[in-house]
């Protein structure tokens, strides 16, 4: 898959994207913009076209930096990189063009430290 060409950053376990790297960001709303862009990257090239909150939840709380009760406005105020679909639980977010744009920046440069 094209998951491949960042063996350094992205491992799948059981259809499941795990993130190899520390998550960049200086506070934990930073974290998690970057956590949905890694992520929303990453199912992209898995041929998936949108990304459950819960799979970003997901990776935050593995990295430490999720903040339950601003995650989903955090998400929200990013609008130049996701469009959000769905309501609650079940949101999911898709990368616009500068979205994608930025996620696969930010993933060439974790992929190759």
């Amino acid at each position: 898959s094209d998951l491949a060409a960042y063996q350094n950053l992205f491992a799948e376990e059981n259809g499941e994207v795990q993130i190899l790297k520390t998550l960049p960001g200086q506070n934990k709303a930073q974290k998690t913009v970057n956590a949905a862009l890694l992520l929303s990257f990453a199912n992209q090239l898995l041929g998936r076209d949108t990304t459950t909150y819960k799979e970003i939840r997901r990776i935050c709380s593995a990295n430490a930096c999720l903040d339950g009760s601003n995650f989903s406005k955090t998400l929200q105020a990013e609008k130049e990189s996701f469009i959000i679909a769905g309501s609650g639980k079940s949101k999911t977010v898709k990368l616009t063009i500068p979205g994608r744009k930025r996620a696969a920046e930010l993933a060439a440069e974790l992929n190759a430290q």
